[in-house]
């Protein structure tokens, strides 16, 4: 991400070579935030070996979409269909070489919970069990997630790891 004069935010990629491609998802918008902590614009999060990039941008109405960015730069749009904040937001951190994404969406109360985006387009909706929120911001080539979640007991946070076949684990760093 880089800002420009006006703290827009906008996307980059730097070629092998050196070469830096800026880049804007389509019906990019810049409007004020006042529900969330992030600014406006096209803000990329993760790339794959196959040159995929994923993110998200603002619209005009400061909604918040998924993006994937193909290597020819051709854009393809992800909302979680979950999304019910208003405006909704969807955001994206990583996608693996198989072209599984994982993210967040947020609830009515701007609670964000994680999600699995299949390569067919559909969407799981991972939450831990007593979560307040939930977030996955790595895949692997093995489809293993990483996250984290907040107990609402008690608003502490967890390392979480969702393995393929859907069992969930929360675990917690020494001395954390």
């Amino acid at each position: 991400v880089y800002f420009d004069s006006n703290n827009n935010q906008h996307g980059f990629l730097r070629k092998a070579g050196g070469k830096i491609v800026t880049f804007d998802a389509p019906n990019v918008g810049y409007p004020a935030q006042p529900n969330l902590s992030f600014s406006g614009g096209t803000v990329p999060t993760g790339i794959n070996n196959e040159g995929e990039i994923v993110g998200w941008y603002t619209d005009a109405n400061g909604a918040y979409h998924g993006f994937v960015r193909s290597v020819h730069g051709k854009f393809t749009i992800i909302d979680d269909p979950s999304s019910s904040s208003s405006p909704p937001a969807t955001m994206p951190n990583a996608i693996n070489d198989g072209g599984v994404i994982v993210g967040m969406w947020f609830d009515s109360n701007f609670n964000y919970h994680g999600f699995v985006r299949q390569v067919e387009g559909s969407f799981t909706t991972v939450d831990a069990p007593g979560d307040l929120t939930t977030g996955l911001y790595h895949i692997n080539d093995l489809g293993e997630v990483g996250g984290e979640t907040t107990d609402s007991a008690t608003n502490t946070s967890h390392g979480l790891l969702l393995h393929p076949n859907g069992k969930l684990v929360t675990f917690e760093a020494p001395n954390a």
